[in-house]
Order: C-alpha cells, then structure tokens, then sequence
C-alpha cells in the first residue's frame, strides 16, 4: 500500500513535470521537503530553495520523456531513481 501511494505520487509529479506545469509539480511537494537534484549536489533544504531551482527549468527542458523505479521507502521517505530518456 505504502508503495502504491509513492508510485502514484511519483507519477504525478513527473507527468506535472514533463507537462512543464510548475504549479502542480511543486503542489505535490511538502512544505517541509529536502529535494535532491542527484546524489552529489546539496540538496535543496526547503520549499522555497526548491522554488529557486525550478525557476528556470521551463526555459531549459522540453520534450520531457522519463522512467523511474522507487529505489526504497518508508513512512518518512522514497528514494526515486528517475533517468531521462531520448
């Protein structure tokens, strides 16, 4: 069950994504998030950092195609490996 509510979450969240509908992508957030671009970066620490970072996707992605697999989760947390695709 728990699994199923990260998919669905997942899917949301890169459909509003690849849609390039930041509104919705970031309403799928909490306000509380840490949001890793990948693992070696610092993570963006809150919402508003998150904000920040995405302000500027819209000019630079288009065509947006994907694939993700929940890698591991738990009440608090799913790790997403998400790959672009060509």
């Amino acid at each position: 069950m728990l699994k199923e509510r990260y998919e669905k979450w997942t899917k949301e969240f890169m459909e509003s994504w690849k849609e390039l509908d930041w509104k919705r992508t970031l309403e799928t957030l909490d306000k509380n998030v840490e949001y890793y671009e990948n693992p070696i970066d610092k993570p963006c620490a809150n919402f508003e950092e998150v904000t920040n970072l995405w302000n500027v996707v819209a000019d630079n992605q288009k065509d947006i195609n994907y694939r993700f697999n929940i890698v591991a989760f738990n009440e608090d947390t799913c790790i997403i490996n998400w790959q672009m695709m060509e």
